[in-house]
């Protein structure tokens, strides 16, 4: 429930690579780039949609395959997110869009 801010990690407001760092470096003691694709440069990829598990980080990606957003998957066709200004931290249904997945944790 914590607002969207643009370059925010934590703990008061957060953007969506900022959220992952965030959540990585209190949960596992795991420090990631704050950057979506940077974070995805340094995951291990995930080829099919059918093989995430609940942690696995999901990109958004442009046309050009550049990852410019990311959320950790919670399961069941969910992930969290931190969407954009004007919204709050929340889970969600993974909505239509170009994705590619990444593991941290193996």
């Amino acid at each position: 429930g914590k607002p969207y801010s643009y370059g925010a990690d934590g703990p008061r407001s957060f953007d969506c690579s900022g959220l992952v760092r965030y959540v990585f470096l209190h949960a596992i003691d795991r420090s990631l780039p704050h950057n979506a694709a940077e974070q995805e440069h340094v995951s291990h990829r995930i080829w099919h949609r059918s093989h995430l598990e609940v942690g696995d980080l999901v990109f958004q990606t442009s046309g050009s395959g550049y990852a410019f957003h990311v959320g950790i998957y919670a399961g069941h066709g969910e992930f969290w997110n931190a969407p954009h200004s004007g919204t709050s931290v929340r889970k969600q249904h993974m909505y239509n869009a170009r994705w590619r997945f990444g593991r941290i944790i193996n």
